[in-house]
């Protein structure tokens, strides 16, 4: 649903559908619907939005993997001059693949080229 939302450009009703996913027990968010969800920081241009997101899903114990280093790296591609952008995102292409060890894809490389 929250992918729905998101690809409809219904962004309003995504974010309201994951702050609910937050409060309800049992029902948190997991890796794939935190990388859904750097989409709409995409779509937001918000760099530090993505960015805060990965950190909180990091800090609640889920594990970034390609897709969401994808994602939030084509979010920053998509960033602000003025939230250094460009300079998050290799920092980011950096962290996945010399501190995660993730080895980046064609996707990966396609994002770094948008930015």
């Amino acid at each position: 649903v929250l992918y729905g939302y998101l690809r409809a450009r219904r962004k309003t009703e995504a974010i309201r559908l994951f702050d609910r996913m937050m409060q309800i027990d049992g029902e948190h968010p997991n890796t794939k619907t935190y990388t859904i969800m750097m989409d709409y920081y995409r779509q937001t241009r918000n760099v530090n939005g993505a960015v805060d997101m990965l950190r909180e899903m990091e800090d609640r114990g889920y594990t970034p993997n390609l897709l969401t280093y994808n994602a939030v790296i084509l979010a920053a591609a998509y960033g602000d001059v003025e939230d250094y952008a460009f300079k998050k995102m290799f920092q980011l292409f950096d962290e996945m693949v010399v501190t995660k060890e993730i080895p980046p894809n064609a996707h990966t490389f396609a994002a770094l080229i948008v930015g």
